[in-house]
């Protein structure tokens, strides 16, 4: 018993020194592209008639686009033929889905009274008489139970049950100068790895992987489909994006804390206030949160 008890401590004593040891990181990448221009609101694509644009900053990465419409005419984009390509596999953007919308109310008002009598009386009784010669002696005891009742109930319910089937649109109409969102999947699952690259970097010794678009591990983007009208003729869109650059960061290195000296009506704080951003923010990078033990092995 003394065996276990002692087994069982230095267990839990092993689980919290590794847990203290973790620490947070952030694996930070940059993406370029070709065909999308990086700027500082987002990353831009731009034709004669529409006007799509990327902000891929987000945890994992933000695919998604939103696509504006700059004719005069109504620009369908045409779903079937719109797809998420990552590293050279292409994800449906319809999936034919059917979502369900419900809701269900129910009200119950029941009330009731009654009342009710009821007693017994035994008769007894001897007869006598006579038939072919016999003599017959019977007593007979009857109980006789008479009941009076009376009960009134009154009761009202109410169900309601609703629900909407929404089917997914395989085609989405964009009127004149108005523009919708498109988000359906995230850029990379896991951090990347690469032997050498190290999980647990110092401060002070980021290392950064540079790639170009001919050797990038990770290649993604969009092909979009549309059209100005319902008789237009189908127009194609690729949008090509490469990850050009890779670093893993300490927590204490992605943010920062910014002093904030007035409040959103220009009247001064009468304490210090700070606001936590990222310093690595940017439309054109992403990235991904993870957990690693400082102290084993650094290297993949």
């Amino acid at each position: 018993m003394k065996t276990s008890f002692t087994q069982t401590m230095i267990a839990i004593l092993a689980i919290f020194a590794l847990s203290s040891c973790s620490k947070e990181f952030y694996q930070v990448l940059t993406a370029e592209s070709k065909s999308v221009e990086t700027q500082q609101t987002g990353m831009v694509y731009e034709d004669e008639n529409c006007k799509i644009t990327y902000n891929l900053w987000a945890p994992h990465g933000n695919a998604g686009f939103i696509f504006y419409n700059k004719t005069d005419k109504n620009i369908i984009v045409d779903l079937k033929e719109c797809f998420f390509v990552f590293n050279g596999y292409a994800n449906d953007y319809y999936l034919d889905r059917t979502y369900v919308y419900g809701k269900s109310t129910r009200v119950g008002i029941g009330k009731s009274f009654g009342k009710s009598a009821n007693y017994s009386e035994a008769l007894s009784e001897t007869l006598y008489g006579t038939w072919l010669g016999y003599g017959a002696s019977t007593s007979s005891s009857a109980s006789s139970a008479i009941g009076v009742s009376q009960s009134s109930s009154a009761q009202v319910q109410s169900e309601t049950n609703a629900s909407i089937e929404i089917k997914e649109q395989d085609k989405v109409c964009i009127p004149p100068k108005t523009a919708k969102l498109f988000c359906e999947y995230q850029i990379l699952e896991n951090i990347y790895r690469e032997c050498g690259f190290l999980l647990a970097p110092k401060k002070s010794g980021v290392k950064h992987l540079k790639y170009t678009n001919a050797n990038s591990p990770i290649k993604f983007g969009n092909v979009i489909s549309y059209k100005i009208g319902e008789n237009g003729s189908s127009v194609v869109v690729n949008n090509d994006f490469y990850v050009a650059d890779i670093a893993n960061i300490t927590a204490g290195s992605f943010t920062t804390n910014i002093k904030i000296e007035k409040d959103c009506m220009g009247k001064s704080y009468g304490t210090s206030q700070y606001k936590t951003v990222c310093k690595e923010q940017a439309p054109n990078k992403f990235y991904i949160k993870y957990v690693q033990n400082a102290k084993s092995s650094d290297k993949y």
